[in-house]
């Protein structure tokens, strides 16, 4: 239903964005004009590139550069769906255009000799953080790759990515820019290569002439922590320039894990196993990737060198006679190498699901289920429902369970094993007698209202919406959108506290973990089957 009121409304709209298009056919060209400005001053920005992308196949790309005031205008526009994008040195890209109040869908549809004028496309600065890298001994590190790793939360899934990288000069100097507002972690990953092949690396020896524990340097957080949970995350604002951020790199014990990956459905050493290691995030999330060389024989043993003392996750994921296997095993590493480790990848299980509702077969029918894991590696598993299904589910992993396809007004009450309510479905249950029951109700609240800007004098249009539960369920989120009149509209509200929150581009806080966000929110409540109206009132992220 959403999907269909995006495009009622996109359609419905295509009058107002277009007020002075003509009866001269669809084969006519149409244009667009408007101006490219510093989202904190409002001055023109001269040079933007603003290009029209095209929405759908048999169309190209259509740009051009602001003058001197900011000004743009595209002309001869075939006919057809795009999307904006401006870019411009110093600037993240601009994708958003607005008409006066109007926030412009983020595609358009241009039909005949159409014309939309007076467009503003507000650009923000974007945010940089620079340092110098040195050795324990002050030598600078040249051309050590620096990351800034920002932490990701998707619905119940937590991880962390790379969001921009570059490299130290030769003082050991570092800038990386082109960053969003947010937190990042700054690490320095020594990646330096072995300079010839099949090196053998003799050991240094002591006073006495016994062997001295390797050690070397490997990848550090800033502030000089080899640990990711003592690595201090920096905020940024749009424009913000934060420098001195500099990292000493410290050698470091070094150690090996040696082992085995085994498969357990045939009862087997892999040969050739893949398998990744990343340093342990510890609250749950995916960690970062550590990076070091995995050596293998061709019995399958398999060797991680140059590991340094911490706590880790091993990763391995095969498909063995058709079934998908795989394992997730913690590991600390302390002051000794970790050998005649025995890694099993177990098969998924199969756990069985009742739907318990007052819904038919037929409508059932349409039910989609949805296990999502926790980890950040993990697959989602999407089920067509009915009154009783068994659903495939990896033994190491969590799951949220939602519910897709709900008829209006239903939403998911309850998870129970055996009569008792769970939040979690931990995937190590699966092939167990007691199936999860899964039941539905259809006296769902209604929360409706409109959104205005934070004076109240305008509506909010185009908004994203998210109506955020106590509970903290998966299942009990509802998300949407203001339509050109600043509507909105949630159907199926579970009973609840929740926090009704509105954004344009980034969300202002951790909407999926609820940080930060009575704020930027308002409270509202929800009685079971009970209609609520609510005015909300824009609250824009504060400015760093």
């Amino acid at each position: 239903m959403q999907v269909l009121s995006r495009l009622i409304i996109a359609f419905a709209a295509i009058g107002l964005l277009f007020p002075h298009a003509t009866a001269r056919g669809e084969d006519s060209a149409g244009r667009i004009a408007g101006r490219i400005v510093d989202a904190v001053n409002g001055l023109g920005l001269r040079r933007t590139h603003v290009v029209l992308r095209p929405a759908e196949g048999g169309l190209s790309a259509i740009g051009v550069r602001t003058d001197e005031r900011g000004m743009f205008e595209i002309r001869e526009i075939p006919p057809g769906r795009y999307s904006f994008l401006a870019e411009l040195d110093g600037y993240l890209p601009g994708t958003t255009a607005y008409r006066g109040a109007y926030r412009i869908p983020e595609v358009i549809t241009v039909g005949g000799a159409a014309e939309l004028t007076g467009l503003e496309i507000r650009m923000s600065k974007w945010a940089t953080i620079a340092g110098r890298i040195r050795y324990d001994d002050a030598d600078p590190a040249s051309s050590m790759l620096m990351q800034a790793w920002r932490e990701q939360s998707w619905r119940g899934r937590r991880g962390y990515i790379v969001a921009a990288a570059a490299r130290t000069d030769d003082r050991g100097e570092y800038r990386i820019y082109g960053l969003q507002p947010g937190s990042y972690l700054i690490a320095a990953v020594y990646d330096r290569t072995v300079p010839v092949p099949n090196l053998t690396e003799q050991p240094r020896l002591d006073a006495s002439g016994l062997p001295i524990p390797p050690e070397g340097f490997t990848t550090t957080f800033f502030p000089n922590s080899i640990k990711l949970s003592d690595a201090v995350p920096l905020k940024l604002g749009h424009g913000s320039e934060i420098t001195g951020i500099d990292i000493y790199l410290t050698p470091v014990r070094q150690l090996n894990i040696r082992g085995v990956v085994i498969d357990g459905v045939a009862n087997a050493i892999v040969k050739s196993p893949v398998l990744t290691i990343e340093r342990d995030a510890a609250d749950g999330s995916s960690g970062v990737p550590l990076q070091v060389p995995l050596l293998t024989d061709p019995q399958g043993n398999f060797e991680l060198r140059g590991v340094p003392p911490g706590s880790y996750m091993l990763y391995a994921e095969s498909v063995s006679s058709g079934i998908r296997i795989g394992v997730n095993y913690p590991l600390t590493v302390g002051s000794a190498d970790v050998v005649n480790l025995k890694l099993v990848m177990r098969p998924a299980g199969l756990f069985p699901v009742t739907i318990k509702s007052d819904l038919g077969p037929e409508e059932a029918r349409h039910l989609r289920l949805l296990f999502e894991p926790r980890s950040a590696r993990g697959q989602v598993i999407r089920e067509q429902a009915d009154l009783r299904a068994k659903v495939s589910l990896m033994p190491d992993e969590t799951y949220d369970v939602t519910v897709d396809n709900l008829p209006e007004d239903y939403y998911l009450k309850s998870l129970t094993i055996d009569g008792h309510e769970i939040g979690l479905l931990h995937g190590a249950a699966a092939n167990a007698a007691s199936p999860l029951v899964i039941e539905l109700e259809k006296k769902g609240g209604r929360v409706h209202g409109r959104a205005v800007t934070e004076s109240g004098q305008d509506v909010l249009t185009g908004a994203n919406l998210m109506l955020i539960p106590d509970s903290q369920k998966l299942a009990d989120y509802r998300d949407g959108f203001s339509d050109e009149l600043g509507y909105y509209q949630f159907r199926g509200v579970p009973p609840g506290k929740y926090t009704l929150v509105s954004w344009l581009d980034e969300p202002p806080c951790d909407v999926w973990r609820n940080r930060g966000c009575a704020a930027y929110g308002q409270p509202v409540a929800v009685g079971e089957g009970e209609t609520v109206n609510t005015v909300l009132r824009y609250k824009p992220p504060a400015s760093n």
